[in-house]
């Protein structure tokens, strides 16, 4: 009977303080203030050639420790832009990312450790796992969410005068691994 009480009275304390419901606070990317930056590199020597590409659309949940829960970035690959229109060209047509057939690439969160997200990134309709450091800062209403990443070119059949599939392109030969330096701004949607 003793036990019961006890039981019943904590309930009751519990009950009384409030026990606070899980929030989960949502976010629309605002695709006017957020930003991706790629760029290549030249297998031997500097060249770096860099640009940039709009993000569409996307989502990012979070919970009451601030910690993200989900996300999904929809990236709109027909705005990839590059100074020299001859490569801009190139980049977007079949040897890379042949926009025409695939419009859209898109990465979907599905976990963190730490300061390390994971998620499923799919380019030219093929995914893969990729994992990254990222930071994530609240001005307000809003989030912003940094991150670096290497993405490997090669996974997802971008192998364009890639040493690992070509021999002999000396001067020509690109690296497989180009950076993504991503800037995300969401507005508080709730």
């Amino acid at each position: 009977m003793k036990k019961t009480l006890l039981y019943c009275c904590c309930v009751l304390l519990l009950t009384a303080t409030g026990f606070k419901n899980a929030e989960t606070l949502n976010y629309t990317i605002d695709t006017k203030a957020s930003s991706l930056k790629w760029t290549g590199h030249a297998q031997t020597g500097v060249y770096s050639p860099s640009g940039t590409i709009n993000v569409k659309s996307g989502k990012v949940s979070m919970n009451q420790y601030n910690m993200i829960t989900s996300a999904n970035i929809v990236i709109d690959m027909t705005t990839l832009h590059q100074d020299k229109e001859e490569m801009e060209n190139h980049l977007k047509g079949a040897d890379f990312f042949d926009v025409a057939n695939f419009p859209e690439a898109q990465f979907k969160f599905t976990g963190v450790k730490g300061i390390t997200a994971r998620g499923q990134l799919t380019v030219k309709g093929v995914t893969h796992e990729i994992s990254f450091p990222l930071t994530v800062t609240h001005h307000g209403d809003q989030i912003e969410v940094k991150a670096n990443l290497e993405i490997d070119r090669t996974l997802y059949g971008i192998k364009y005068n890639s040493t690992s599939y070509f021999q002999d392109l000396g001067s020509y030969a690109i690296k497989n691994i180009f950076d993504l330096e991503v800037d995300i701004y969401g507005i508080k949607a709730n």
